[in-house]
């Protein structure tokens, strides 16, 4: 495994945020949409509820399809730091690709300096590298 492939997780999961989010903001004008409509006319562009329903319900699959990627790249990305044989090597890939935190976060939950996280950073991935060529 690669460092650009450990790094599509983190990708993915900020799209489907995107999604979450778009999602949130298109309830919200359906919701507004639903307290305003009344009997009256007006003027001006009105926002048909419907059409509003729809792209709701497209981003929804888009959120499912995406957050289902998520969820593979996932296991793959587990399966292989689990192969790895020194704890600190599987902690650190964890801490940065999976749970997307800074060397400075991850120092401190290590209780490291930054130079000794770059290492066993760097030699986690050559023994990623390494399990992936041995297969």
């Amino acid at each position: 495994m690669t460092q650009k492939e450990l790094q599509e997780y983190r990708k993915i999961m900020r799209n489907a945020e995107s999604i979450e989010y778009q999602i949130q903001k298109l309830q919200s004008q359906i919701n507004k949409v639903t307290a305003i409509v009344n009997d009256m006319p007006r003027g001006g562009k009105s926002t048909d509820k419907s059409e509003l329903i729809c792209k709701l319900i497209d981003l929804q699959e888009q959120y499912k399809t995406e957050y289902s990627t998520a969820a593979e790249k996932l296991k793959t990305i587990e399966t292989a730091i689990a192969q790895l044989s020194a704890p600190q090597e599987q902690a650190v890939l964890r801490y940065k690709y999976i749970l997307g935190l800074n060397e400075n976060k991850i120092c401190q939950k290590m209780h490291f300096e930054k130079t000794k996280i770059y290492e066993i950073h760097k030699t986690a991935l050559k023994n990623l590298q390494k399990n992936k060529n041995a297969e």
